[in-house]
Formats: C-alpha cells, sequence, structure tokens
C-alpha cells in the first residue's frame, strides 16, 4: 500500500474568502432588495413574490454563472 501526502493548494485560502466576499455581495442585495420591495403588510416579515422576486434569480445567475 502507497501512502501519499496530500499538499493544500497554495492559494486555497485566497479562494475562500473569494468566495465569502461573492456570497456578502450577494447577500447584501438580496437583503437590500427584499427589504426595499417588501410585499407584506405584517411587521416584521419581509416577502417578495411573484414577478417581483426574479430579479433576485437574475442577479444570481448574472453574477455566479455567467460572469
Amino acid at each position: 500500500m502507497k501512502i501519499v501526502d496530500i499538499k493544500p493548494k497554495p492559494y486555497i485560502k485566497l479562494r475562500i474568502i473569494a468566495t465569502l466576499i461573492d456570497y456578502g455581495i450577494y447577500f447584501a442585495f438580496f437583503y437590500t432588495y427584499v427589504t426595499v420591495f417588501n410585499q407584506s403588510s405584517t411587521p416584521g416579515v419581509s416577502r417578495v413574490d411573484g414577478m417581483m422576486a426574479l430579479p433576485v434569480f437574475i442577479v444570481w445567475f448574472l453574477y455566479f454563472v455567467v460572469s
């Protein structure tokens, strides 16, 4: 049986930080959008549905898939 040392990639920490920054940007957009375009009349509840929810998915697709 051959034992091989697995060496970590040299830039794995930078990739983790970049991923956290990317999702931080997306969640900041998501939170801001849902707060601004809130359709719920109940206090403490935020809701966006129907066509108003479409920009959330479009931004996700453009940010993570297209770019």
